[in-house]
């Protein structure tokens, strides 16, 4: 998770801080960083779902982002850490979200992200497979 995840890592952030960070918008170094740490997800699926262009993230590399990008890539976030304790590595973790999954009517986890509702529905299933529930 890289640099994300000393928003995520440690609990030590209520969500009332997260919604400060995303308000402040996410240094776009931090998350150009993040998304460089996808080893078998491609940067472009990634930037679809933070709703950014690679180039805009490159005009943007010494500032912030907007809040939707950096809500977005916190979901990403919150989701992959999520993934990994239930699934064990990231490497697993990267797989479960490449693939489509019958919970979302054979949409991948990964395409799920593209809206708040979604990226809820995702944290739902990890929680449902962390209890045993598979569907």
């Amino acid at each position: 998770m890289a640099s994300l995840a000393r928003y995520l890592d440690d609990g030590s952030m209520s969500l009332l801080d997260l919604h400060e960070v995303v308000l402040k918008g996410l240094p776009a170094a931090e998350v150009a960083e993040f998304l460089r740490s996808f080893k078998s997800i491609p940067k472009r699926e990634l930037l679809v779902v933070l709703g950014l262009r690679e180039r805009t993230l490159q005009r943007r590399k010494a500032s912030r982002l907007p809040s939707a990008p950096s809500a977005a890539a916190l979901d990403l976030g919150i989701v992959l850490h999520s993934a990994v304790a239930v699934l064990g590595s990231v490497d697993e973790a990267e797989r479960w979200l490449a693939q489509p999954a019958v919970a979302f009517r054979g949409r991948r986890p990964l395409d799920m992200l593209t809206t708040r509702q979604g990226a809820r529905m995702v944290c739902d299933q990890l929680v449902r497979m962390d209890h045993g529930v598979y569907s």
